[in-house]
């Protein structure tokens, strides 16, 4: 008999579908296996844990065929509507979101030509709607697909169901709901949230309260949120099994220590919260995961039974795949997921070694401390150990201070939550009381995640070759230890050692690849060339300082050369100036084409506009420029009057990209490393 058949279930059905997802042609060769393995499960009647392998087999031809309806009756139509003008009828399910230059808004599509539809658009206008939300709203414009967007972008929209974006709505007709349903109010309730914490916090702080308590990150600056991924904090600002457990337990503790008559009844009031509370966050992969375990565990209680963790989050994850096989492809799914599993799974260990210490370390309070911290940095290992596959695959890159700012955040992160939740309600004087001191906590984590991301190393890039083969060879073992070692106590130890090694191998390598490397980013406005935290950015325009600034932080870059080839006047310089000042970047170098020999003394900038950067020389002209380095030789033309004949390795045309793509990558002394989406020969 399977012990945790919905554990299994869950994580077979799980990976097929990211397999599915991942790689084009999966389906022929998962049927395939799934069907001879099923055969000799069928017809060998020794065939130990013939019962584990025949429900894995299943699950994975489950997965197949819910993965090929929804490609070929879902996504395939959706396709076949891009590309042309169409009349959409919609409804709006989103509050609006402030880019750039435009508002979007998620819309709900009911009619496209007169024709019932069924997906999802996301809509891009300059002015923001005069509607509210369920609102319905009918125009006609061209039909895009999310295929442009980057592979992150398309993971989570494809999650949400949204297929189609829209960009040239210029008339459009707005018909008040006047039905207002459940979804309405949990949007009412969200901009409620909004409203309040900008009415009693300022800033980032503001921001970071709202994003921590509902996953919205839109009011927190694009450098704070920067800084907490590149301190390991960003599971913070996405609403999960966290947030859940703090807000959710700690009102079923509350309610329980009012009267214990009544547990059942509080136990239905805590998943009527968790539900609540899921659709404030948006419903988002992550949350949805924990109210579902949640409400497992409260269940439980209903009916005076102890649910079990590792299968309540299998039965979450084969619920949320089956109904939209693409979220498994997700980052809030994949992170949530493989954290909560190696969190779950390595539990009892931590735990057993930290209460140790009572025997050995007095006084006891000193001991009762250093457990918990033992404990939120077991933790956080655990969790850091089984996102690696994620993070090496998607993300590509990890940080290398996440113990210490767990360790110096574990406790203000659980008092923001609770004082936020104090601050929603309108108490008067005892708000502002709360709110100052909500605020103080949030500038304290801001100042932490400032301070940690400010280490040169404080994150290292592992997009190469070596740490996925490191990955895989661990994998390899994990596998190997599931299939053939029947002692499960050994089994797990293997496991956790081999994707610990995995990591620390990882960011080993990871450290002695950052201290040669030189990344090449670019939009369709400028070029970044950086290392450590020193940069050069190399302008079309004057919207080259708006399209520098999230590629500067994502890299943590502090010291930053600017240079404008096209002639420019002394306002703009000054504006760059203004622009740079205000996040503290130091060291902003302007220059126009013809001043180019200011720069001389300091930079050795000779009169063909050349100087070198960590041994890449960088030679600049008013419509190109060129960046040489020991692994070959990059041509940015900035212009689309540039050079047109060059025998550089690379040819970059910024002003033939799209204004929303970012590309970009890297070399060193072993050669390029790609990455982004295209790289080279294009133009």
């Amino acid at each position: 008999m399977i012990s945790r058949p919905f554990a299994l279930v869950g994580l077979s059905f799980t990976l097929a579908l990211a397999a599915l997802n991942l790689t084009d042609g999966a389906s022929f060769v998962l049927v395939l296996f799934a069907l001879c393995s099923l055969v000799v499960c069928i017809f060998c009647k020794g065939f130990e844990r013939r019962g584990v392998y025949s429900v894995v087999c299943l699950s994975i031809l489950l997965a197949c065929s819910v993965f090929g309806l929804y490609e070929s009756y879902i996504y395939s139509p959706a396709l076949e509507l891009v590309g042309r003008e169409k009349e959409v009828l919609a409804q709006i399910v989103s509050l609006p979101v402030k880019g750039t230059s435009s508002w979007s808004y998620i819309l709900k599509v009911e009619q496209i030509d007169g024709a019932a539809c069924s997906g999802k658009l996301l809509l891009s206008v300059e002015n923001p709607l005069d509607a509210s939300a369920y609102d319905r709203i009918s125009f006609v414009g061209r039909i895009n697909s999310i295929e442009n967007y980057s592979e992150d972008l398309i993971a989570y929209y494809k999650a949400k169901g949204v297929y189609w974006q829209c960009s040239d709505c210029t008339e459009y007709k707005i018909s008040p709901c006047t039905k207002k349903p459940f979804g309405y109010w949990l949007l009412e309730a969200k901009e409620y949230i909004r409203d309040r914490f900008a009415g009693l916090m300022q800033g980032d702080s503001a921001g970071l309260a709202i994003g921590m308590l509902t996953g919205d990150t839109d009011l927190l600056s694009d450098s704070a949120y920067s800084d907490f991924r590149r301190s390991g904090l960003s599971h913070v600002l996405a609403v999960s099994g966290m947030h859940m457990s703090i807000i959710v337990l700690s009102l079923y503790k509350l309610l329980c220590g009012a009267s214990r008559r009544y547990v059942r009844l509080w136990a239905a009031i805590c998943m009527s919260v968790a539900v609540f509370y899921a659709g404030i966050s948006g419903f988002s992969q992550s949350v949805v995961r924990s109210c579902i375990m949640v409400c497992i565990l409260f269940a439980g209680k209903l009916i005076s039974k102890r649910a079990d963790t590792l299968n309540s989050l299998g039965l979450a994850a084969f619920v949320i795949a089956f109904l939209g096989p693409y979220a498994v492809v997700d980052w809030s799914f994949m992170l949530s997921f493989s954290a909560t599993l190696g969190i779950v799974l390595t539990s009892k260990y931590i735990n057993r070694f930290s209460s140790s210490l009572y025997g050995i370390i007095r006084p006891l309070w000193l001991a009762a401390f250093i457990r918990k911290a033992l404990n939120a940095m077991g933790i956080a290992v655990a969790a850091t150990v089984f996102c690696l596959p994620v993070t090496v695959f998607f993300i590509g890159r990890i940080s290398l201070v996440f113990l210490p700012a767990n360790l110096l955040t574990m406790y203000a992160v659980s008092a923001v939550l609770i004082l936020s939740l104090i601050c929603v309600v309108p108490t008067g004087f005892v708000s502002d009381i709360t709110a100052f001191v909500c605020s103080e906590l949030c500038d304290y984590l801001l100042n932490v995640t400032d301070w940690l991301s400010g280490f040169r190393y404080a994150s290292v890039s592992v997009d190469n070759g070596f740490s996925k083969l490191t990955l895989a060879a661990a994998l390899i073992a994990v596998a190997a230890a599931i299939a053939l070692i029947k002692n499960r106590a050994l089994a797990k130890r293997i496991c956790i050692a081999a994707l610990s090694g995995a990591v620390v191998l990882t960011a080993v390598y990871g450290c002695v690849m950052e201290t040669d490397r030189v990344d090449i980013s670019y939009t369709a406005s400028c070029v970044v060339v950086s290392k450590s935290q020193d940069a050069v950015v190399i302008g079309c325009d004057g919207s080259a300082l708006k399209s520098a600034e999230s590629i500067l932080y994502n890299k943590g870059c502090e010291n930053v050369i600017l240079l404008l080839p096209q002639t420019v006047g002394g306002e703009k310089i000054n504006k760059a100036q203004r622009f740079f000042s205000k996040y503290d970047v130091e060291n902003v170098i302007l220059s126009k084409y013809n001043d180019v020999l200011a720069f001389t003394k300091q930079y050795e900038i000779t009169d063909r506009a050349s100087f070198d950067f960590y041994n890449t020389k960088i030679t600049f002209a008013s419509n190109y420029c060129t960046v040489e380095a020991k692994s070959g030789k990059t041509e940015i033309i900035l212009t689309d009057n540039g050079v047109q004949n060059t025998d550089a390795d690379f040819i970059i045309r910024p002003t033939k990209k799209d204004k929303s793509d970012e590309l970009n990558f890297s070399y060193n002394k072993f050669g390029v490393i790609k990455g982004g989406e295209e790289v080279g020969g294009f133009d």
